[in-house]
């Protein structure tokens, strides 16, 4: 007899958010078992006291390994490596699994191996954030020819909301090849940057990691004082450029809310060492759910470390989703606690189950199994509590590995 378990290592993920960069970013001629790490790398950091450790020799890499190992950031590279490869991640090993790597890439063009690191990882939709950070141009970038069909996009533009220097500004009309010269023209690029991203039809959402850059405290500044802070920025004068900012924000909100676009928002923890973690508190979010109730907000990584907050928020909030992408790997002993919360709280139709949020492409196997992993420990516990039948825990599973998504995405 099939149990929950089996039921959900086969039912398939909609991941919600992944940073992906196309076939033909890729060059796998150097690929070798540290492909895996990507997250694990922040904990080593930590683990190693220091902030770069790239050069460390194989018997040093795994030295410091031991330390991280053991946290959600290193059990998913393990998951990985022995989903892909039956390998342990060890010292002894890292000869064979390089040779599995190149093995798993020769004769294989890039769209074949992203096609087959999905089907592993039984991932059959995603939105995808290419993190156009320094380059804008790259919304140009977001069709099928560079990626899987089953991909849709997110467009993220932090540059045109934080800008705080001529430059940026000046950079920004050389890859539009318009000129700047007013708040009203900022707002433009904006609407055009979008719907440029958007013209291959493929775009569903508007995407804020600004939580890596300031508070999510957005108030609402008067036009005068918005254009005020632009024009102190051109001219180089001092003056807070908050009230800019804020402007830009609700312009952005503005956008997506013409073009029926959900808008996705970084909360919670922040990737790295050293960041203000406090910035990522979606309680600051609260008065702009309320002002756009027309909009769909989507919260990403579970709010954590405030999860039972966020909770609440998509108890109280018809217009928010919420959302457990990356978090499973942060946390997943406490993200199991949280599913099993949230799922006595929120209406099971407005939790968003998984994305790997991965910039490397082979992490993306074991952070699927992780999250399946934790899926599946607290619908057993659902189960066995007797709050749960069967049929409603493959219900409740459909709905929140990728039919809820589907439904916001499509």
């Amino acid at each position: 007899m099939e149990t929950i378990r089996d039921f959900i290592q086969k039912e398939p993920f909609f991941e919600t958010h992944n940073h992906q960069y196309g076939y033909s970013a890729h060059d796998w001629s150097s690929i070798n078992y540290r492909e895996f790490r990507e997250y694990a790398a922040i904990d080593m950091m930590v683990a190693a006291g220091v902030e770069g450790f790239d050069c460390l020799s194989d018997e040093k890499f795994f030295q410091l390994w031991q330390f991280v190992r053991t946290t959600g950031y290193g059990q998913a590279v393990e998951l990985g490596v022995k989903k892909l490869f039956n390998l342990d991640y060890t010292l002894e090993n890292i000869a064979l699994i390089n040779q599995k790597l190149h093995e798993f890439v020769a004769n294989r063009t890039n769209a074949e191996i992203y096609a087959e690191i999905f089907s592993l990882a039984n991932i059959t939709g995603c939105v995808n954030d290419i993190v156009p950070i320094a380059d804008l141009s790259i919304t140009l970038r977001m069709n099928h020819e560079e990626f899987p069909d089953f991909f849709r996009f997110a467009v993220r533009l932090e540059e045109l909301q934080v800008v705080d220097n001529p430059k940026e500004i000046h950079d920004i009309e050389a890859q539009l090849n318009c000129s700047i010269t007013s708040l009203s023209d900022l707002e433009r690029a904006v609407e055009k940057l979008i719907d440029r991203g958007n013209s291959a039809g493929n775009v569903r959402a508007l995407k804020i990691g600004l939580a890596y850059r300031r508070s999510l405290d957005f108030d609402v500044p008067t036009l005068a004082d918005a254009e005020k802070a632009f024009s102190n920025l051109m001219s180089g004068k001092k003056g807070s450029l908050k009230p800019l900012h804020d402007h830009l924000f609700h312009h952005y909100m503005r956008c997506a809310l013409e073009r029926n676009l959900v808008v996705q928002i970084h909360t919670g923890y922040l990737n790295g060492t050293y960041s203000d973690i406090r910035q990522g508190n979606p309680e600051r979010l609260i008065p702009i759910f309320m002002q756009y109730p027309k909009l769909k907000f989507d919260l990403f990584h579970a709010g954590w470390p405030w999860s039972e907050l966020l909770g609440a928020i998509g108890k109280h909030f018809p217009n928010v989703w919420i959302d457990m992408c990356w978090a499973w790997t942060m946390n997943p002993i406490q993200m199991e606690r949280i599913l099993d919360e949230w799922l006595s709280a929120v209406p099971n139709n407005k939790i968003l189950a998984y994305g790997s949020d991965t910039l490397s492409l082979f992490p993306v196997i074991g952070y699927a199994q992780q999250a399946r992993n934790g899926i599946a420990n607290t619908l057993e516990k659902k189960i066995s509590r007797g709050e749960y039948s069967k049929q409603t825990a493959q219900f409740v599973v459909s709905r929140i590995m990728h039919e809820n998504a589907w439904e916001l995405y499509e």
